[in-house]
C-alpha cells in the first residue's frame, strides 16, 4: 500500500479490526521480524492474535504464548484448535486481549518510545 495514497483509510481499517473476533497471521519461518504491525494493530483493537512462532518474533520477552498472544507452528490442526478455543471460550479470548492491550500500553506508548530513543541517543553521545 502506498502510504501517500492508501487503498483504505485508517478509520476504515479500524472499523475492519473492530468486527474481527481473531487476527490470524501465518508466517514463514524467518529470523526477520514479521507480522508486527498487523499483530499490534489487532491487539490495540482488542482482537486476539494467533501467529506463527518464528525466530523473528519482535519481542520475545513481552509477547508470550497464551498470555497476550497465541503462538503456534504452521500446523492446520493446531490453528483450528486455537481458533476454536478463542471462539468457544470467550473468557480466555478476553483475558488474552486485555493482557495484550496492557502490554502495548505499558511498553509501546509514545512517551515510552521517546524515552527509550533518548536513552539510546545519550549512550551514543557518551
Amino acid at each position: 500500500t502506498n502510504m501517500r495514497n492508501p487503498k483504505i483509510s485508517d478509520i476504515e481499517l479500524k472499523n475492519l479490526y473492530s468486527k474481527c473476533f481473531v487476527s490470524i497471521i501465518p508466517l514463514i519461518k524467518t529470523k526477520q521480524p514479521s507480522g508486527q504491525s498487523v499483530a499490534m494493530q489487532s491487539m490495540a483493537m482488542g482482537v486476539p492474535v494467533v501467529m506463527t512462532k518464528t525466530e523473528g518474533l519482535w519481542d520475545k520477552k513481552l509477547f508470550k504464548n497464551e498470555e497476550n498472544i497465541f503462538l503456534t507452528s504452521n500446523n492446520v490442526k493446531l490453528w483450528v484448535e486455537i481458533i476454536d478455543k478463542i471462539h468457544y471460550e470467550s473468557e480466555i479470548a478476553n483475558q488474552i486481549s486485555v493482557s495484550a492491550l496492557t502490554t502495548l500500553k505499558n511498553n509501546y506508548s509514545e512517551t515510552k518510545i521517546k524515552r527509550n530513543f533518548m536513552t539510546l541517543l545519550e549512550k551514543d553521545v557518551n
